[in-house]
């Protein structure tokens, strides 16, 4: 990931390409009906894929937090917006002041 401040003082987290490809390959994997697009039951069965142990209420929680379009799926660029989100919360202010000291 490569972290940069804005002029508005925010901090914007993107992908390199690589990461970028990994991501959308592991969605291609998950999306078992070929449609772009991820429903409650593909993320249920990552979960299960990956062995984590949830609730089903968490699990739509999750999902319905990514699904910012409220279509009832994730399709890659939600996915992708969400994991950006996950990524600026990681790094603050002092971080990036720190890496440059």
């Amino acid at each position: 990931a490569v972290v940069s401040t804005q002029s508005t003082g925010g901090i914007k987290v993107s992908l390199t390409d690589e990461e970028e490809q990994e991501i959308k390959n592991f969605f291609m994997k998950y999306d078992t009906d070929d449609n772009g697009m991820l429903d409650l039951e593909e993320l249920q069965k990552l979960f299960a894929n990956f062995n984590i142990v949830a609730l089903q209420e968490d699990i739509k929680a999750f999902f319905e937090r990514v699904d910012t379009d409220r279509d009832g799926t994730v399709d890659y660029d939600e996915l992708m917006t969400y994991i950006e989100e996950i990524l600026a919360e990681k790094y603050t202010s002092d971080d990036i002041i720190s890496a440059f000291n």
